[in-house]
């Protein structure tokens, strides 16, 4: 009882032919075959055309074990206060011929370092844990209808909006205790690819994508209940822009203009946003461990973050490189 819904987004190869093959072969099996959209466009075409109660998505290099879905159906199915199900992944390398299993990530591995499984209720920090990627969850095809939770064309990082919409208003979740999609980590770089495609540099398409977020926070009257997880979104956003930015100091001083324009949430207006570029202000972008908060070492663009017995300070990267050749 599934609908395989396989979207050929404008495929200049033999891959309409071969959906085509497979739906004939399986009547569970949907083809949708449109002009290039983007990875965006056809999530929202497969959405418009499901049928089905439950929704979940896999990239087409990537793929899952046999009954994962079986599983999380039956889950949602058994309890209806359950809005959303997740599972861990398993992080796979291609390399000459050979495919390696670098890791596998549990879905709601907290910042206090302990696994959640099971039926749990979603807090505002577990659902930043969950702000990532799709693939690796089930949705309720209703709540996405009743409240027009769609992925934002022309973006990067497309994942992050439709999750932060989705979670609003999910009120319980079930994590399953296990390995059930498998990331092939060994691709071209989505976000740096996407990026030289479009004239827009990387930190203004990622704040453009958190200033959508916030718009349909606004639009559904969600600011005040859900501060905290917007918030941590806009650092996740900040985090990222620092790591794909090749600006580093035109970065910072966008983003403090950036930051300056949502007084309303509380830590926009708090230290760690104000003292951008210190070095103060990134430490809060990686989530620490109690030892790390002793002592950590962090590289954030040019800089490289200590944080020694909770006081924290910056010194420039370059330094440690004309330390070692003076050395030398």
């Amino acid at each position: 009882e599934i609908e395989v819904i396989c979207v050929n987004d404008g495929s200049p190869d033999a891959c309409p032919q071969i959906l085509d093959a497979y739906a004939e072969k399986d009547s569970r099996v949907r083809v949708i075959h449109q002009e290039n959209q983007g990875v965006s466009g056809a999530r929202n075409a497969g959405m418009q055309y499901a049928r089905a109660r439950y929704i979940g998505f896999v990239d087409p290099d990537d793929w899952i074990e046999p009954r994962t879905y079986e599983l999380a159906v039956v889950k949602m199915q058994e309890d209806e206060e359950i809005d959303l199900v997740c599972w861990g992944i398993s992080e796979w390398v291609d390399r000459e011929r050979e495919r390696y299993l670098k890791d596998r990530k549990h879905p709601l591995y907290h910042r206090r370092h302990r696994s959640v499984t099971g039926k749990c209720f979603l807090t505002d920090d577990i659902k930043c844990e969950l702000v990532g990627g799709v693939w690796n969850k089930l949705y309720k095809a209703e709540l996405i209808q009743k409240w027009d939770i769609v992925y934002h064309e022309g973006h990067i990082y497309e994942d992050f909006a439709f999750i932060g919409e989705y979670v609003a208003w999910a009120k319980y979740g079930y994590c399953l205790d296990g390995y059930y999609y498998n990331y092939r980590l060994a691709r071209t770089d989505a976000i740096t690819s996407s990026a030289s495609k479009n004239k827009l540099p990387v930190n203004t398409r990622f704040l453009r994508l958190f200033e959508e977020i916030y718009a349909y926070y606004t639009r559904f009257d969600l600011l005040e209940s859900h501060a905290p997880l917007l918030v941590e979104m806009l650092a996740m956003m900040l985090r990222l822009c620092a790591q794909y930015s090749t600006d580093y100091a035109a970065f910072l001083r966008e983003a403090r203009q950036f930051v300056a324009r949502y007084p309303n949430l509380p830590d926009t207006r708090a230290r760690t946003f104000w003292y951008l570029g210190s070095g103060k202000a990134f430490v809060r972008f990686y989530p620490l461990s109690p030892l790390e908060k002793v002592f950590s070492v962090v590289n954030a663009g040019s800089q490289k973050i200590f944080r020694i017995l909770g006081f924290e300070f910056a010194v420039d990267r370059n330094f440690f490189k004309k330390s070692s050749s003076h050395s030398a």
